[in-house]
Formats: C-alpha cells, sequence, structure tokens
C-alpha cells in the first residue's frame, strides 16, 4: 500500500471554517479552549478531574447495553475501567446510517481509536478510551436510510418513520442486505461480511441496536467502546439542564451572540437556535415542543401541558425528552468524562458556538479535533488512473471542466495567448502611433483591438470544440477518473460506503488503515491499495 499526504489547501470542497481551523486562524481562537495539540492533554485531564461524572451510572449503563453482544474482552475491560477517576474517553458520535453510510464514518471511528493511542502512550498513568456515541434520538430517515456502492443507491424504505431512527424495527432492511450481497459479489470475505450484516440487523429488536452490533462487530477488537445515550438514568443526570432550558431559554440567550461573533469574523452560523431546543417523545413520534404563554405545545400533535404538568414530566420521566443538535454537546459532557470530541468541519463549526453554553453550565469544554480525511483508490481505480496518463494533482479541482480544458490545450498545443500579448503589443503601438497624430483616433483604435480579440476567443473555442470531439474517449476516461475521486462531484469519503473495500480485503482492512491515522496530523491521506 502506498500513502500520500495532501494539504487541505490543495483539496476541492474543503470549507473554509474548515481550512481555517485546521490552520489555526487566529480568528477562531477566541471560540474554543484547547488548540489541537497533543500537549495540551495535562492541562485537560487536569481540568476534567476537576468536574465529576457519575461513573458508577455510565459503567452499569454500559454493561446493561453490552449484555447481549458478542464477547470482547478488552471492551469489557475498559467499560470496568470507567469507574476510576484516572480514566477519560475520547468521543466521537454519528447517526445510524444504513451500514455506516459514507467512509468517513469509518475514517471518524479510526481517528478517534488513533487519538487515544495517542495519548495514551504520551500519558501511561491514565487510561484513555476511545468511545462512539449512537445519535440514535435523531428522527431524519432521509438522512440515514442509503448508502451507495459505485454508482447505485441503496435506499432503505420504512412503513414507520417520523420518530427515533434509532428506536425503528429492521422492516425491510433485509432487501437493502439482498442488493448489498449482489453488488459485493461472491467471495469468501463478502460471504462472511454478508453473514455479519443479516446476524446484526436482522437479529436485533431495533435499528439502534443492529447498528452497535454491527460497529462492535467491526471495531470491537480495538477496543471501542460504544454507547447509545437514548437512556433514562441519562436523562435524569441532565434533566436541570433540559430544565433550564424549558423555562429560562438560556441556550437561545448564549448561542446567538457567538454565532453572530463567528459571522463577522467570516464564518457563517451553523446551528438554528429556538428558544426550546428539546423534542419529546410522544410514543413513536418525535415532536418539537415550543412555549405558549404559560403553556408548552408539541408542535405537530398540538397536545398542551400546563406548566406544572411539563415539569413533572420532566421529573417523572426524563427518557421521554430528547436534546437537539443545541444541547447534545452538553449532555455528552454532563455524563462522559471526556477530554476530546473527534468531528468533521461541519460539527466543529456548531461546537464553535458553544463554549459561552459550557461556561454558563459549567462544563469543561473538551478539545475539539478535525478527524482524519481519506480517500482509497483500489487496483482497479489504480489502473484507470495511470491509462489516463495525467498527474493526481490535475484531477484535484471542484470543476472537471478545468480538468478537460488542461487536457485539450495540452493535447493539442491549442494557446492562443501568445496571439493575444503579440496583437496587444501590436495595438499599443498603434494607439502611441494614433494619438500622435489626432488623440480621437485611441477610441476607433481600440474598438479594433476589442473585436480582434472577439474573433480570436471565438476561434479558440471552435479550436477547442474540434478537439473534444476528436479526443472523447480520452475525455470520458479523465471523467471517469475524476468520478473515482469526487463521486457526485464531493470527496470520496462523504458518498462511497465503505464495503466493497472491507469484502474484498476483510478485517485486515481496518488494520492496515488504522496506524496512518493522525487527526492532529492535519493532512490529507490518499491511499493507494
Amino acid at each position: 500500500m502506498k500513502l500520500t499526504y495532501l494539504d487541505y489547501a490543495d483539496l476541492p470542497f474543503v470549507a473554509s471554517r474548515d481550512l481555517h481551523y485546521i490552520q489555526k486562524d487566529p480568528s477562531l481562537k477566541p471560540f474554543y479552549t484547547y488548540p489541537p495539540d497533543l500537549d495540551q492533554f495535562a492541562h485537560i485531564i487536569e481540568q476534567r478531574q476537576k468536574h465529576p461524572v457519575d461513573r458508577n451510572l455510565l459503567v452499569s449503563t454500559l454493561q446493561q447495553q453490552y449484555r447481549h453482544r458478542e464477547s470482547q474482552p478488552l471492551v469489557m475491560e475498559r467499560i470496568e475501567s470507567l469507574r476510576s477517576p484516572q480514566a477519560f474517553t475520547v468521543i466521537t458520535a454519528h447517526q445510524p446510517s444504513l451500514f455506516t453510510g459514507p467512509l468517513y464514518y469509518i475514517y471518524k471511528i479510526l481517528s478517534c481509536i488513533r487519538l487515544s493511542q495517542l495519548i495514551q502512550a504520551n500519558h501511561p498513568e491514565y487510561r484513555i478510551i476511545p468511545l462512539f456515541i449512537l445519535g440514535g434520538e435523531d428522527h431524519d430517515f432521509a438522512e440515514i436510510n442509503h448508502l451507495h456502492i459505485g454508482d447505485r443507491t441503496i435506499r432503505w424504505d420504512h412503513p414507520s418513520i417520523g420518530g427515533s431512527c434509532g428506536r425503528l424495527s429492521t422492516e425491510g432492511i433485509d432487501q437493502c442486505i439482498e442488493a448489498v450481497a449482489t453488488l459485493l459479489g461472491d467471495g469468501t470475505q463478502q460471504e462472511t461480511l454478508m453473514h455479519t450484516l443479516r446476524q446484526c440487523y436482522l437479529g436485533s429488536h431495533n435499528y439502534a441496536e443492529a447498528t452497535i452490533r454491527f460497529l462492535h462487530h467491526l471495531f470491537g477488537r480495538f477496543g471501542l467502546v460504544i454507547l447509545n445515550m437514548d437512556h433514562s438514568g441519562f436523562k435524569m443526570a441532565f434533566r436541570k439542564v433540559m430544565l433550564d432550558d424549558l423555562l429560562q431559554h438560556s441556550s437561545s440567550r448564549l448561542v446567538p451572540p457567538v454565532q453572530k461573533q463567528l459571522e463577522d469574523a467570516g464564518f457563517p452560523a451553523q446551528a438554528f437556535v429556538r428558544d426550546i431546543n428539546l423534542f419529546y417523545f410522544n410514543g413513536n413520534q418525535r415532536e418539537r415542543i415550543e412555549q405558549e404563554g404559560e403553556e408548552f405545545i408539541l408542535v405537530d400533535s398540538l397536545i398542551r401541558f400546563s406548566k406544572s404538568a411539563m415539569i413533572k414530566e420532566l421529573e417523572d420521566h426524563p427518557e421521554r425528552f430528547s436534546p437537539n443538535v443545541i444541547l447534545r454537546p452538553l449532555y455528552q459532557e454532563t455524563i462522559l468524562p471526556n477530554l476530546a470530541y473527534i468531528g468533521g468541519g461541519g460539527e466543529l463549526a456548531y461546537w464553535l458556538e458553544r463554549k459561552e453554553q459550557f461556561e454558563h453550565y459549567h462544563l469543561p469544554f473538551p478539545m475539539l479535533v478535525r478527524r482524519n480525511s481519506a480517500a482509497w483508490l483500489d487496483q482497479h481505480a489504480q489502473s484507470s488512473l495511470r491509462k489516463a496518463g495525467r498527474p493526481l494533482q490535475d484531477y484535484f479541482t471542484e470543476n472537471p471542466d478545468d480538468l478537460i480544458r488542461d487536457f485539450i490545450q495540452d493535447s493539442a498545443a491549442i494557446d492562443l495567448d501568445y496571439a493575444r500579448r503579440q496583437i496587444d503589443d501590436l495595438f499599443a503601438r498603434i494607439q502611441t502611433e494614433g494619438e500622435a497624430i489626432d488623440a480621437r483616433l485611441q477610441f476607433p483604435i481600440e474598438g479594433v483591438r476589442v473585436r480582434i480579440e472577439k474573433y480570436l476567443n471565438n476561434l479558440e473555442h471552435k479550436m477547442i470544440r474540434a478537439e473534444k470531439r476528436k479526443q472523447e474517449p480520452s475525455i470520458s476516461r479523465l471523467l471517469h477518473n475524476y468520478h473515482i475521486l469526487f463521486p457526485n462531484s464531493t470527496l470520496q469519503e462523504r458518498y462511497t460506503n465503505f464495503l466493497p473495500y472491507y469484502g474484498k480485503n476483510g478485517p485486515g482492512w481496518l488494520d492496515e488503515l488504522l496506524p496512518y491515522f493522525n487527526p492532529l496530523d492535519h493532512r490529507f491521506l490518499l491511499f493507494e491499495e
């Protein structure tokens, strides 16, 4: 395997705020506590120790959640170690995307595992545990119900949507598994993978548990702990913040001024803040809560609660309340003895809006670490790229038309810029001579120059079109290669699923990738099989 490191600044489709954070732009410094450097963790640990969490609740909940999962001694040992005040987590989180969705899901987890190893090596006196939070309470089914393999989209249709995605049954998912099996083809590794998918997704009581079982199968041997935070005990521990949000609307006062500061620095707001940033589980539905006078209303069903009834409902049934994206970081850091959050650029963007919230609720703000980004080129992709004969860097453009234009100009030596320069020089002399005779001649002379330039541009376009027709097979190959690297005009990691690579290479594919990940080394990883 060959690895090439690329600078994020040279990549297309990387957001401006993402680059500014990676490059430690001073304009973002007021919005985080710790720069993403390994030497910061001694101080982070010291500060985190001043804010204890309910470790017995955390351990007992994890042990309960792991009762019926395949045994991974390292995971169970790490769960038990969380009772100790010397144990800390580094976390990442994501919704239960279908069979993990796009590749960055996998890269995010590898980044989390690798960061925990780096901190552990630097601080052997502590236990540093990689932990993945399943964001199964979200109800946006359209975000998680599909995956892409090649040019095919596999979509899961479920008869009952609108509530928590994690609480859904796995009805209908068998059709997705069979569609994957058809695309992956035969082979020992593929058959083993399909058996695992059927075992995890068809043998679980809901979709969250199915996803956790699959992730545990993939990453359990690395000691990754997976947590479902849709739990009554955790909600009980978080109820003071939820009550404050219901009655005082603190986040709606704290977050917008920070968003305004970010906007003034050139970074648009990432998340919309409401007066109340909680949902309510009404049966199978997850409904937004709004306040109207002294009453609270569930927006979709129009069910109403008096103020006292809503407070009692929160005290008696905190599990029926669900934080949105504004409160979720607070929820995670209330429950976990956490040091760092690993996420993509979009996630870190909304975390950068949260520092004032954390100070208000007296919670330590973790280090924000941008996950590794990567692309994987299998042997077939490499062969196609070699046949095209273009340097790999030529493909790194947001507009494939630029790639085609450069290819046409190189292959046909179409470059009329030299002629343009000669014409400019010629008309500069004519202009000088004309103005010496009569200053009014500058206008007709300029008009002639503009017409000639227009004719030259038209001629160049005709030459390029003719060369495109001549080079159609080569152009098709270039576009094919471009969409290997940037399927659907985005980074490969944001579109393509990992199953074909895992199905071909087996579990060893993850072992091969892991040592090269380091989310504190801010470079893009280009793997060639």
